[in-house]
C-alpha cells in the first residue's frame, strides 16, 4: 500500500495532480482526482 500513496503523493507534487479523495480495496483503488495532463 506504501508504493500507492508514494505513488499518489509523486504525482500532486510532480504532475499537479489535485486529488479530491481516495479508497484503497484489497485488490484495486478508486480514486477522484484532476489534474492539466494526466497523459
Amino acid at each position: 500500500m506504501q508504493i500507492v500513496l508514494d505513488s499518489l503523493n509523486h504525482l500532486q507534487v510532480q504532475k499537479h495532480l489535485k486529488l479530491y479523495g481516495y479508497v484503497i480495496m484489497e485488490n484495486h483503488l478508486h480514486l477522484v482526482v484532476s489534474g492539466s495532463d494526466l497523459a
